[in-house]
């Protein structure tokens, strides 16, 4: 029994030795990186500002967004108001669909609906390598075009590894300084600009000038066949542009058929509207090489079908593209 019994323990030992050894290597692959880390070459180089805490100051982004900040304007992750010391601030400026693709912040709500935009930014602070919070300061974006009367202020999230900014309105009736008119405007420098003004934003991390404009169109999907396989959902990004809007988004909630190598572009409730003029961008980052294709149509149609022509592309000219846009 001895000489039987001792080999098929010897013989457990090395199974399980195996296992262990195959999950641990398994285990050390880990998650596959997310869109974020894909195309995080693309992001805008923040600029930096140090802001001295206590006192009234006011500072201005190189595309023209003014921040204006107060005695009161920071506190401590225990909301205890900061009243001296330096805060280190930098700021994205995104003004225009390519810089909204360059940072995938899209302009639309939870719900997939559009959002007509005058400008989106993000700003982080810290004191001493901790994170600091806004209490109150004024945010002005600069008015471009033709853009209504009246814009309100979104706030923004994207915390995570893969996920996309989800916007949320401010209070309007417990914050009046949340929607702002056309005819607002700021002294800077010795210039006057017209601007959307809001003197009592309360967040920081991405804030939005937006309006929703209210539609009743029908909404559609979009399905783009890639030129094979090699193109997924784990490298490639597809981007619509609604220029008339000033409003971009990605593939939020999409799908890809690996048999026909397509990518749908929303799901079956997607509130792309039917009719608008649109742009569609879309970018391929395969190991660090990038490809390219922008397809330029009249209006969007009832379950539009577009063929993706992807070319090799280096990531200045992808940058120059979609910020042409």
């Amino acid at each position: 029994m001895k000489r039987i019994l001792l080999p098929c323990i010897f013989l457990m030992c090395v199974v399980a030795v195996i296992v262990v050894s195959c999950t641990k290597k398994n285990n050390t692959t880990g998650p596959k990186p997310g869109l974020n880390q894909v195309f995080s070459a693309l992001v805008t180089t923040p600029q930096n500002f140090t802001i001295t805490v206590g006192i009234s100051e006011t500072i201005r982004g190189a595309d023209g967004t003014i921040l204006s900040f107060y005695p009161n304007s920071f506190k401590d992750k225990s909301g205890n108001i900061i009243t001296s010391g330096n805060v280190s601030l930098s700021l994205v400026e995104m003004y225009t669909p390519g810089d909204m693709m360059a940072n995938r912040a899209a302009t639309v709500t939870g719900s997939g609906a559009f959002l007509q935009s005058s400008g989106q930014i993000r700003i982080t602070a810290t004191m001493n390598g901790e994170e600091v919070f806004a209490n109150k300061y004024g945010v002005a974006f600069i008015k471009m075009g033709t853009e209504p009367s009246e814009m309100m202020l979104y706030y923004g999230n994207n915390q995570n590894n893969d996920s996309l900014v989800t916007w949320t309105m401010s209070d309007t009736a417990g914050n009046p300084g949340a929607v702002a008119t056309s005819a607002d405007s700021v002294t800077y420098g010795g210039n006057v600009s017209l601007m959307y003004v809001f003197d009592t934003a309360t967040n920081f991390n991405y804030i939005n000038c937006d309006l929703l404009p209210g539609t009743t169109t029908q909404s559609t999907r979009i399905f783009i066949t890639m030129p094979d396989g090699s193109y997924t959902l784990d490298n490639t990004e597809v981007f619509l542009v609604i220029p008339s809007l000033n409003s971009m988004t990605q593939n939020r909630i999409g799908s890809y058929d690996p048999t026909t190598h397509t990518i749908k572009f929303g799901d079956d409730g997607s509130q792309v509207p039917v009719g608008v003029a649109y742009e569609l961008a879309i970018i391929t980052n395969k190991n660090g090489s990038y490809y390219y294709d922008e397809i330029s149509g009249t209006t969007t149609a009832a379950d539009m079908t577009l063929t993706a022509a992807m070319a090799p592309e280096t990531l200045g000219d992808i940058l120059s593209r979609i910020h042409a846009l």
